[in-house]
């Protein structure tokens, strides 16, 4: 089935709990293997374990392999001849896991020829792979591009296939990726950006064209990460680094949209709220959310004013921005509206929305 990534958070953790092995398809840059690692973290904070990268006693394990770059000898590990009961004992590979609980997550497997696939059928199937066993409390996760998304894949063996539960992740919605975006500090024009868009620049791929950089959810992580480390930059190189990440066409309608906020006169808007009329045009009513949230976000005392801005501004564009704000300072946006004397009102009317955070 086609599973959201709530969904598929849940079916990892019933995965995990019944030790069934899971295979994870989806489109390139949507968040496969974030989602699986996010799990991983929440398994370990519910078993009260402390998370970590590899195998350790007492604790919860993530552990990220590549089958693609392997040799199936990799897998297997090395023949050692035992001379004192002549036979041939095999020592497994170090990255296997020998302590403690956690997910082995075979990221990209079907990067993989089907010559070492072959070499994983036991340990996915039996969690045995020649001596070795796989701890009771480890579970076998893997994930892999589509077919169609042009990336060199393999498809699973028949039998590989069969041993493993299957699902397919879909990208996002919007509203999933800015509830993800807020979280993970993702710039907040990029954020206003995709709110303006509806969706549609969120993931653009298309197997037919050549373009090596393309809008996922993935890339404009990428991009909000480039914007905010060099703000200093000139109008071209902010367009080169937006392309770099999410591609030539993105990329110039993002700086459209950049250069429009910034040809908002912010500063007299300010200073005479009261004289503010509010925008008829649906980009530039984004681009005022967009300014407002990253005012407050740098100028916490500049609230009161933007408060009587938003009161004569729609409802859509005043959550976001109300989230906005909220992301960037987490519970002292509350406490900062509630010092505003006229505030009473707007809090009863978005309270709501506070709760996100």
């Amino acid at each position: 089935m086609e599973l959201n990534h709530t969904e598929l958070h849940k079916l990892i953790k019933a995965a995990y709990k019944s030790k069934k092995p899971l295979n994870v398809a989806g489109h390139i840059g949507i968040g496969k293997s974030d989602t699986v690692l996010n799990v991983a973290k929440e398994i370990a904070a519910s078993k009260n374990l402390p998370f970590v990268m590899g195998s350790q006693p007492d604790s919860f394990g993530f552990i990220d392999i590549r089958l693609n770059q392997m040799d199936p000898s990799d897998l297997r590990g090395l023949p050692m001849y035992d001379k004192e009961n002549f036979v041939t004992v095999w020592y497994p590979p170090k990255w296997l896991p020998k302590h403690g609980a956690g997910i082995l997550f075979f990221d990209e497997i079907n990067l993989a020829a089907q010559m070492i696939q072959a070499s994983a059928y036991q340990l996915i199937l039996t969690r045995e792979l020649g001596e070795y066993k796989l701890p009771d409390d480890w579970v076998i996760v893997s994930a892999g591009n589509l077919v169609d998304d042009r990336g060199g894949i393999y498809e699973l063996a028949a039998p590989l296939a069969n041993r493993f539960i299957h699902a397919t992740l879909d990208p996002p919605t919007k509203e999933q990726w800015i509830d993800w975006a807020m979280e993970h500090d993702v710039d907040i024009d990029v954020v206003s950006y995709i709110q303006y868009r509806g969706g549609a620049e969120l993931y653009k791929f298309d197997p037919e064209k050549d373009n090596l950089a393309f809008p996922t959810p993935r890339s404009w992580k990428s991009a909000s990460d480039l914007r905010r480390d060099n703000l200093n930059a000139s109008d071209r190189e902010q367009l080169i680094l937006m392309s770099s990440a999410i591609g030539d066409g993105s990329a110039r309608e993002f700086m459209a949209f950049i250069k429009l906020k910034d040809s908002l006169d912010l500063e007299n808007i300010l200073k005479n709220p009261d004289a503010f009329k509010k925008p008829t045009r649906v980009d530039i009513n984004y681009s005022l959310t967009s300014a407002l949230s990253a005012r407050y976000k740098d100028e916490r005392k500049a609230l009161p004013n933007i408060l009587k801005i938003w009161d004569k501004m729609d409802p859509e564009y005043v959550v976001l921005s109300v989230r906005l704000c909220q992301a960037a300072h987490k519970t002292n946006f509350i406490a900062d509206v509630s010092k505003i004397p006229e505030s009473q009102e707007f809090i009863n009317k978005y309270t709501k929305y506070f709760k996100k955070f």
